[in-house]
C-alpha cells in the first residue's frame, strides 16, 4: 500500500502492459496532444489532451473540434438505458445520486460538465466538499453545500435511497448538526462577463439539478444560446 503523497505510476503495474503507454507531451495521430493525467481505475487511466485543431471563440472562451467527426450531431438516449451502482466520479464532482449510493446513469456525466464549467470560468470550486476541522471530504458538508445552492432535494427523490434518512429528515429537511450554507448563483459567479451573466447561469442551471432525469441531455446542451456564443 502506498499513501496519497507518496508518486504512483499505475502504468508499472502488472497487468498494465497490454495497454496503451501514453505519455505527457505525446501528440496522437498528429491530433491530439497529451497534456495531463486526470486519474485512473482498475481498467482504464484518464488523460487530458489538447485538440490541435482550433474551432472558434465563444465568450472568449476556446472551443476545439474533434478533428476526424467535427462537433458530435447524435446522441444516446437522454439518461442512458442502464444504470450502474458502484461509487464513482472524484469528491467534488460526485453527484446527489453518486453521493446517496442511488442507481446512476449517464446523467451523473452532465452533472460532472457543469461542475467542470464552473471551476474553469470562476476559478473555484462550485461546492464546498471539504470538513473545515479534518479539510477531508465528507458527504455531508457536500450535500449542504447542494441544498444551499439549489433548495432542498425532491422528497420522491430521497425516497431512491436508504442513506437519504442519514442527511434529511421524513419531510426532506436538512438535519445533519452542520448548517447548510446560504449561497446564490447570481452572487456566486463573479469571473463572468455582466452582459452575459444571466445566460451562464441558466446554462449552469440546466446541468445542476437535483434529480438526473431533469438535466439537460449532451444535444439539448449543445444548442444552448450561451455556449453558442448568441448573447
Amino acid at each position: 500500500m502506498s499513501s496519497s503523497t507518496t508518486p504512483f505510476e499505475e502504468e508499472r503495474e502488472a497487468g498494465f502492459e497490454k495497454f496503451y503507454p501514453v505519455t505527457l507531451g505525446e501528440v496522437i495521430n498528429e491530433k491530439y496532444k497529451v497534456v495531463a493525467k486526470l486519474g485512473f481505475g482498475s481498467a482504464s487511466t484518464i488523460w487530458c489532451c489538447r485538440d490541435l485543431i482550433f474551432y472558434k471563440s465563444v465568450n472568449g472562451y476556446n472551443l476545439y473540434r474533434t478533428a476526424l467527426f467535427g462537433i458530435p450531431k447524435k446522441f444516446g438516449p437522454r439518461n442512458g438505458a442502464t444504470e450502474h451502482s458502484h461509487d464513482i466520479q472524484p469528491d467534488p464532482y460526485r453527484a446527489p445520486e453518486v453521493i446517496l449510493e442511488m442507481p446512476w446513469g449517464y446523467a451523473v456525466d452532465i452533472w460532472n460538465v457543469g461542475v467542470m464549467v464552473w471551476d474553469m470560468i470562476e476559478n473555484k470550486r462550485l461546492f464546498d466538499v471539504l470538513d473545515p476541522k479534518t479539510a477531508n471530504y465528507e458527504s455531508r458538508f457536500h450535500l449542504a453545500s447542494i441544498v444551499g445552492l439549489l433548495g432542498p432535494p425532491p422528497l420522491e427523490f430521497l425516497q431512491r435511497s436508504e442513506f437519504s434518512s442519514v442527511h434529511f429528515n421524513e419531510k426532506g429537511d436538512w438535519k445533519c448538526v452542520n448548517p447548510v450554507p446560504s449561497v446564490s448563483w447570481e452572487d456566486f459567479a463573479e469571473n463572468i462577463n455582466i452582459s452575459n451573466k444571466k445566460a451562464f447561469i441558466e446554462f449552469m442551471r440546466k446541468m445542476i439539478r437535483w434529480t438526473p432525469e431533469s438535466r439537460a441531455s449532451a444535444s439539448e446542451l449543445l444548442e444552448d444560446p450561451w455556449l453558442l456564443g448568441e448573447v
